[in-house]
């Protein structure tokens, strides 16, 4: 993969979730009319990511509101974070 740089654009790529399977960044980038931001923690067991997690998803409607969505990438196991995170609507 190339190097990401701040304002440019995300290749394209298939990713797994704990709720879907060969998703691509731009199908999920096309949900919205907005902008997607893409957020790169370490893995679900670490304290301050969850905490970074608790914190955007307190205002995430926020995000919503605005006409965007947030996307965090962890480097976890999908069947561990269906475990822990119900589906959000």
């Amino acid at each position: 993969m190339s190097r990401l740089t701040v304002g440019g654009k995300m290749p394209n790529f298939t990713f797994v979730t704990p709720f879907e399977v060969d998703r691509t960044m731009a199908e999920t980038a096309r949900r919205i009319q907005g902008k997607t931001s893409v957020l790169f923690l370490r893995y679900f067991g670490c304290t301050l990511c969850q905490y970074d997690m608790q914190q955007f998803a307190a205002e995430y409607d926020t995000i919503k509101a605005a006409g965007g969505q947030l996307l965090v990438v962890l480097q976890s196991d999908p069947v561990i974070l269906a475990a822990a995170c119900p589906p959000r609507s």
